[in-house]
């Protein structure tokens, strides 16, 4: 049993890596500004929604403010979390049962910024938008990890 189970296991993650190199998604629920393609399963599509708001958390960054600053900003402007636009797009909310607080009570942090901040697409279209080269990405990274330092 236990080598079946093996077998079943490294089939699973041999499928998963193949799947990855091919560029398709394969993880659970999808970034905040991105949504599951209707078509293609393994595929990320702009979330139209919330795509502003991804755009208005790097400009915040780029002007200077910090995570944490950044965060109290969006709680302030009532942008919608993460946590919530889940809920629109389900109909429900999957995370009743893991924490206390209600989608009403969940607001940003800055550990929710900074998630959003780390996925590299976020970056790759902040810099298509302000219409730099791609060389460009180490100076947002570089301002990124120095306002994680300082």
């Amino acid at each position: 049993m236990i080598i079946i189970v093996g077998i079943f296991h490294k089939k699973m993650t041999t499928a998963l890596l193949i799947a990855k190199k091919q560029g398709k998604y394969t993880s659970g629920a999808p970034p905040y500004g991105y949504l599951k393609d209707p078509e293609d399963n393994y595929k990320l599509i702009v979330d139209e929604k919330v795509a502003d708001n991804v755009r208005y958390i790097f400009q915040l960054l780029l002007e200077g403010h910090t995570l944490n600053e950044s965060a109290k900003i969006l709680n302030n402007e009532g942008v919608i979390t993460a946590r919530a636009r889940r809920k629109e797009i389900k109909g429900y909310d999957a995370y009743a049962n893991r924490w206390k607080s209600t989608v009403e009570e969940t607001i940003w942090s800055h550990s929710m910024v900074r998630r959003i901040v780390k996925k590299m697409k976020h970056i790759q279209e902040l810099l298509s938008l302000i219409n730099q080269p791609k060389a460009s990405l180490m100076v947002v990274r570089l301002f990124i990890i120095q306002k994680k330092n300082g």
